[in-house]
Parts: structure tokens; C-alpha cells; sequence
């Protein structure tokens, strides 16, 4: 059928019981995507290409990528060149992702910001004051 990618319901299921931020789940959508439907031949990827399609930029693309390359969800078969995108492809060993690492950055805080001690207040006032 065209326009339509096969996805096993084993490989749904993986990621739905996958503990780890929304966004990772994203990416690792997008990526069976576009590498299954757009480029199923050669499976080459770029970041840019995957930041566009998900409207996202590109550095925090690459960040979470590298977080589902080191949890072994998804394998680079050929690292990106100069003038080659990277091959990627998804890990369909499911027992060997490393869910715990990933569900560890679901579990990050934000910090709050530090509030200003009277000396920074005064100093700010004086800045403000000139």
C-alpha cells in the first residue's frame, strides 16, 4: 500500500511499555518513519533531516538521538561523514535496550532558579538607578 509503513506489533509494544521521556518516543518514531518509508533502501538519515520533519532543532535532536544510541535502541550502522548521512536502524532486540538509563531522564528535576541574596539585590538597584 502506499504511503503506509508495516510496523510489528511487537515493536509497538516495546515502546509503549518504554519508561523514558515523550520526546525520545517521538524521535524514535520519527525515525522508523523516515527511515523505513522515505529511505528504505539505503536507511540513511540526517539530523537536519529528522529536526525538520519534526519541527524540532536540530542540537536537541542530536541530543536525544545519542541518548537512544547509548541505550541501544537504535544502532548506527555507518556514523555520519563529511558527505554522507548516517545509517541507522532500530534495535529489534528489545531485551537488550536499556530502559532504566532512559527512564532516568524521565526522572530529572528542573531546579528551581536560585532566588538573589540581599547583595545582588543592592547591586541591582544600583545598576538600575544609573
Amino acid at each position: 500500500m502506499p504511503n503506509s509503513t508495516t510496523i510489528s506489533n511487537n515493536f509497538l509494544d516495546a515502546v509503549l511499555r518504554l519508561k523514558c521521556p515523550a520526546k525520545h518516543k517521538e524521535l524514535l518514531i520519527a525515525i522508523v518513519r523516515i527511515v523505513e518509508s522515505i529511505n528504505p533502501t539505503e536507511r540513511t538519515v540526517s539530523i537536519a533531516t529528522i529536526a525538520n520533519y519534526l519541527g524540532q532543532d536540530k542540537s536537541n535532536v542530536a541530543k536525544r538521538l545519542k541518548n537512544l544510541i547509548e541505550c541501544n535502541v537504535i544502532k548506527e550502522n555507518r556514523p555520519p561523514g563529511y558527505t554522507v548521512a548516517r545509517q541507522l536502524i532500530v534495535n529489534l532486540h528489545y531485551s537488550e535496550w536499556k530502559a532504566a538509563k532512559l527512564s532516568a531522564l524521565n526522572s530529572r528535576k528542573i531546579q528551581p532558579a536560585p532566588s538573589p541574596s540581599e547583595n545582588n539585590k543592592g547591586a541591582l538597584k544600583k545598576n538600575i538607578s544609573k
